[in-house]
């Protein structure tokens, strides 16, 4: 399998199992829009110069 290369206009994604893992990046994220998604709640916003877009399962 190759690695794929990330390019500078990719999203960060972030993946956690819990809303408490995820937590400290939220946290740096700017203009973070929640939305749920089946058993997901997706956030997604800006960090630094970059889309990111984090994803915890809902309890």
């Amino acid at each position: 399998m190759r690695p794929v290369s990330a390019s500078r206009h990719s999203p960060i994604g972030i993946l956690g199992a819990m809303p408490e893992e995820t937590e400290p990046f939220l946290e740096t994220l700017e203009g973070s829009q929640s939305q749920p998604e089946g058993r997901f709640r997706f956030h997604r916003g800006t960090y630094g110069d970059r889309e990111a877009i984090e994803c915890y399962e809902l309890p």
